[in-house]
């Protein structure tokens, strides 16, 4: 369909969120509790008012979300093709920032709202004392804010003004405000900062990409919300709100996951986030990236069954079980396309004038390519312009951002327009309907006597008692974290004794039986590999000295070959207790993930009935059909230490053999001076190097263990924390549902006391409200069938 259709289509969807806010105006101020939101009407308001906003402005909303250091910015950066966000080493962004790709512009454009520029340029003077008090503590955990540390501690930070213009002045900025809004997520954590922000920053910015990926957008800009991650320690719970408020106002997400820590206990933070969303909006909205899968290993799976294994792995985890889910999931290396996209803009720029030796990205894209410094400066003295934009446009592709660009990006700009009616309209939908069930609920309890609404107010209190008393029977942390280490024990032990099984070939005798173990088909053929390896690291007799004791104490005549012999054990079985490992962390996830759904499951069976039951009394007495929310609670390497290597002095007996001058008798008896070769004896003392055997097992093993307690109490801290969280909104959520006809009932019982001419008053008030929003919501529905069917 035409851009006339819908340009015409998005006034009259426009035209409709108006009166329906107006509507949910008049609900409120007739006393109606009709948001099913947790934060209530003033939150699904704000929600309302932010899609009316984004409508008019024909802007579609896609935040990026992801756990800490998992690449959004270099993502942003990579699409725009210039580092423009801030990134680093550390965790960076703490403030959503939202990014409009445009084309009318040639540099990029940051905006503060003017209500925020007093919150900001008052953010210093509130942190200095704090600042103050913890700043050598402040300086060693957050070293790269220490300039920032010592203007505050010195009331020396520049004013925060209301425009920033080109890429460095717009990349200082970000980073001074990121910052700002994080030492006070630390500092002041009675606080709330980014919820004061009337609004969030601006950047508008060209963006580059190869003319094949560039295509002719329907009406409407695309614009990408750079989030925090909901997972950095200290401040998550500040950040997860600044998500959760943007992901309330959004028409399309993209989750990115880090390929080294894909299924991780930051990962389902974010899904606890998103899972929501997708039900609101639509699981067809949704994208998944992969990012840093430059990180896989090479030779450890064949590149096309790990792809396929990844692509699994993402549709089981985020649920993209749609028929066009497998399209919408994306693999990239994320660092690398930044730095070709670099390059690339670079040469475009510059023209014939591009000189590798002076240009910034050039050398980063260098860098990016070599790891040693003299292969990089011979590639900045031989590469010509050619053979770097030929390197750079395969490195680009590479990268994974291109199909980034032209299957998000590209087609998202395209068909902006009917995504975000679509998803707009689905919100509206969701909040009318609750809005004509509240008001069907008070319209009926109006037309009860006084006796018989007391009667099922009473009934519906002592429910909401019952759900209350669940609440605070529900276990807390400490009662959480210790019902999942009892059910992980049997886990730990049985990983354990594997450790153990491939740590034991170090000490075996060469050719000793090996038993099956409980994992035969797998483990006892990489435990065979290991004694394998085993035997081929003692075949080093050429610099052995000897074996003065056991044969697992080993003499060597340098640190250097002691330190060899060391490497060669330790390589071989560190592979094989990475692969226990691996399967290990699976094993216990897979414990705790068990652990977790039996605690939601006896929770939801107990709080179910009630608010069943609830709701069938209600739907019995007033004659309606009240429907239950569908309220759910969401379920590295090793680094193993090195073995320490004793030098010792001992005296060694030797014989040398030496010069020495002698005479013998000659004939006519003369003596005749002669030299020659004699054996002689002799002590000296040497330092010796001695390995032993039974210290590099220990400390590998001991290493092991560490490992494996640290990912059990990791989980323990997630099913004790993050799902005792979940548990909390779990009711919250209940709750909010009864609370919403528990208001319709106290006001039919409170307008029971009125006159006769008030009574009709106000039921036809209702009726209005009512008829009004059933007529919406018809009216939704035309609009979502029209934009359906544009799409077949």
């Amino acid at each position: 369909m035409d851009s006339e259709y819908w340009l015409e289509l998005h006034s009259d969807v426009q035209h409709r969120l108006e009166s329906v806010i107006e509507v949910f105006e008049q609900a409120t101020a007739a006393g109606l509790i009709w948001s099913p939101e947790k934060g209530g009407t003033e939150e699904s308001m704000r929600v309302l008012r932010g899609q009316l906003a984004s409508a008019a402005h024909l802007e579609m909303r896609l935040p990026i979300v992801a756990p800490m250091k998992a690449g959004k910015s270099t993502i942003i950066n990579a699409i725009i093709g210039n580092t423009i966000l801030p990134v680093r080493e550390a965790a960076m962004t703490a403030l959503p920032t939202r990014v409009e790709l445009v084309d009318d512009i040639e540099e990029p454009l940051l905006t503060i709202h003017e209500r925020d520029l007093a919150i900001y340029s008052g953010l210093p003077g509130r942190l200095t004392k704090r600042v103050n008090k913890n700043f050598r503590e402040l300086a060693g955990k957050y070293g790269s804010m220490e300039p920032l540390l010592r203007a505050v501690r010195d009331k020396q930070v520049e004013r925060v003004r209301s425009r920033y213009q080109g890429y460095p002045e717009v990349r200082e900025a970000l980073a001074r405000l990121n910052d700002l809004v994080r030492l006070a997520a630390v500092l002041l954590p009675e606080e709330d900062v980014i919820g004061e922000l009337f609004d969030v920053p601006t950047l508008r910015t060209p963006y580059w990409r190869r003319p094949e990926h560039d295509r002719e957008p329907m009406p409407g800009k695309l614009v990408l919300i750079d989030t925090p991650g909901p997972d950095e320690e200290g401040v998550a719970v500040r950040l997860t709100g600044a998500v959760q408020a943007e992901l309330a106002s959004c028409h399309v997400v993209l989750i990115l996951l880090d390929y080294v820590r894909m299924g991780d206990e930051a990962t389902d933070k974010v899904k606890c986030l998103t899972d929501p969303v997708m039900k609101d909006i639509g699981i067809e909205k949704t994208y998944a990236v992969v990012n840093r899968v430059d990180q896989r290993r090479p030779g450890a799976l064949d590149e096309e069954q790990d792809k396929d294994r990844v692509r699994r792995f993402v549709q089981i985890d985020l649920k993209l079980v749609d028929d066009g889910a497998d399209s919408r999931i994306f693999e990239t290396k994320g660092r690398l396309g930044l730095a070709a996209a670099g390059v690339l803009a670079a040469l475009d720029r510059a023209g014939e004038d591009f000189s590798i030796a002076d240009d910034p990205a050039a050398r980063d894209f260098i860098w990016e390519q070599f790891e040693d410094a003299e292969d990089r400066e011979i590639a900045l003295a031989n590469w010509d312009r050619d053979h770097l934009k030929a390197r750079a446009t395969k490195k680009w592709t590479e990268s994974g951002i291109p199909r980034l660009l032209d299957e998000v990006v590209g087609k998202l700009r395209a068909r902006a327009m009917p995504m975000l009616l679509d998803s707009t309209l689905k919100r509206q939908q969701r909040l009318l309907k609750s809005l004509v069930e509240t008001a069907v609920v008070r319209i009926k309890a109006g037309q009860e006597d006084a006796q018989s609404i007391r009667d099922q107010l009473d009934e519906l209190n002592g429910e909401m008692a019952k759900l209350d008393k669940l609440r605070k029977e529900m276990p807390d942390p400490d009662q959480l974290s210790k019902q999942t280490e009892a059910r992980l024990a049997h886990n730990l032990a049985a990983i354990k004794e594997d450790g153990e099984r491939i740590l034991a070939e170090l000490d075996a005798e060469p050719g000793r039986p090996r038993h099956p173990g409980r994992k035969e088909s797998l483990l006892s053929r990489l435990v065979r590999q290991a004694g394998d390896m085993v035997q081929q690291a003692r075949e080093m007799g050429a610099e052995m000295i000897g074996l003065p004791g056991p044969a697992v104490i080993m003499e060597f005549p340098s640190q250097d070959a002691a330190d060899r012999y060391i490497n060669r054990l330790s390589a071989a079985v560190i592979p094989i207790l990475r692969a226990a490992l691996e399967d290990g962390r699976d094993e216990i996830a897979s414990a705790a993930g068990e652990v977790a759904d039996e605690i939601i499951a006896e929770q939801d069976a107990k709080a179910r009935p009630i608010i069943e039951r609830a709701s069938r009394r209600l739907s019995d007495a007033f004659d309606v059909a009240l429907e239950v929310p569908d309220l759910t609670i969401s379920d590295g390497d090793i680094e193993m230490p090195q073995a320490p290597v004793i030098e010792e002095s001992r005296r060694f007996s030797r014989t040398r053999d030496v010069e020495k001058k002698i005479r013998e008798w000659r004939y006519w008896l003369k003596l005749v001076p002669r030299k020659t070769i004699v054996a002689e004896s002799y002590t000296e003392n040497k330092p010796v190097f001695i390995v032993d055997q039974r210290m590099v097992k220990k400390e590998l093993s001991d290493g092991f263990v560490d490992l494996m307690n640290q990912i059990a109490r990791d989980l323990q801290n997630y099913v004790s924390g993050e799902l005792s969280q979940q548990l909390k909104a779990y009711y919250g959520g209940l709750d909010a549902f009864l609370q919403r006809y528990r208001g319709s009932l106290e006001q039919a019982l409170q307008a029971a006391t009125e006159s006769e001419a008030e009574k009709k008053a106000i039921a036809a008030r209702l009726t209005s409200i009512h008829a009004a929003a059933k007529e919406h919501s018809e009216a939704v529905e035309v609009f979502q069938r029209q934009i359906e069917q544009s799409g077949d």
